[in-house]
């Protein structure tokens, strides 16, 4: 009784949720929720595990939080990789070899020298005022490792899951805006966010995933993120998305925020434009002889 209809219903729920694929997978918009919200409840678990082991008398909170919503995502990463998409880890661009650490640090001197000719130019403008130069290794060696986990986890997440998703179906430019908007949603939370703070984020999403579309790998735009924030908050002294790190250069800068992003930071301001516009020339320059190959999805 009933039978042609439940046949109509169960290929409709088919069409809904899977592919037309042999074995069949669900559907990419699926995927990203379930790897989004399974990140969620890793993270969840972790910082339940972390105050009942009172890991927070050893990490300031915010630092330990940074930690542990890497390794969340990691986690999630490889899981949903493996029972939803059903590809191997190291296919999101992740394989290790010579070329991978070349792209890592290639990424994080251009971060450097591109926010190196923002401080730079502000400084020749009179709107940056350099007040001293301090350097303590252990704080920047901690601080290094602080944002490799930024790097790791917010790339994995961002150009890897969800960009490289969404271009499966061969929409490339769909998967960068979208990953794009997503990135810059995630630190919609941040201390002295504003409008422009959030769509220049969104614009960094683009810039760092070009990273990724010219190598098809995630170490160019680890590095490009890593370096970005080492170089601008604790090299140069800049609040780094609304947080304000240890900092070597002790600088004071002036002028309108719209400008120069005030509290937020460069990423608060027109400012950064000039700086992306830099890094991305600089990615191409590097990457201008690579034969680009599209990763094995296996």
């Amino acid at each position: 009784m009933g039978s042609p209809t439940l046949k109509k219903f169960t290929s409709f729920l088919a069409w809904l949720f899977l592919t037309n694929e042999e074995p069949p997978r669900l559907r990419v918009g699926w995927r990203l929720a379930l790897q989004t919200f399974t990140t969620f409840l890793f993270i969840i678990a972790l910082m339940a595990a972390a105050a009942w082991s009172h890991l927070l008398l050893f990490f300031p909170s915010e630092h330990l939080l940074i930690i542990l919503q890497s390794i969340g995502i990691t986690l999630a990463v490889y899981t949903c990789r493996k029972l939803l998409d059903r590809r191997s880890f190291v296919s999101l661009g992740l394989r290790l070899n010579k070329r991978a650490f070349t792209d890592f640090l290639a990424g994080a001197a251009i971060s450097g020298l591109a926010l190196g000719v923002l401080l730079l130019g502000l400084w020749v403008s009179g709107l940056l005022t350099v007040k001293g130069v301090r350097v303590d290794l252990p704080m920047l060696g901690y601080w290094v490792v602080i944002w490799l986990f930024v790097g790791w986890g917010e790339e994995l997440w961002a150009r890897g899951y969800w960009l490289q998703n969404i271009a499966e179906g061969g929409h490339m430019l769909g998967a960068v805006i979208i990953s794009s908007i997503f990135f810059g949603l995630l630190h919609a939370g941040n201390p002295n966010i504003t409008a422009l703070a959030l769509v220049n984020l969104m614009l960094a999403g683009v810039y760092l995933a070009w990273g990724y579309v010219r190598t098809r790998s995630l170490w160019l735009p680890i590095g490009l993120h890593f370096g970005w924030n080492l170089f601008e908050g604790t090299v140069f002294g800049f609040p780094v998305s609304g947080i304000s790190p240890y900092a070597v250069t002790k600088i004071a800068v002036s002028g309108a925020r719209w400008l120069t992003g005030g509290a937020f930071g460069p990423e608060g301001g027109l400012v950064i434009w000039g700086v992306m516009a830099i890094g991305a020339v600089l990615v191409w320059a590097v990457t201008r002889h690579r034969q680009e190959e599209v990763p094995s999805q296996s």
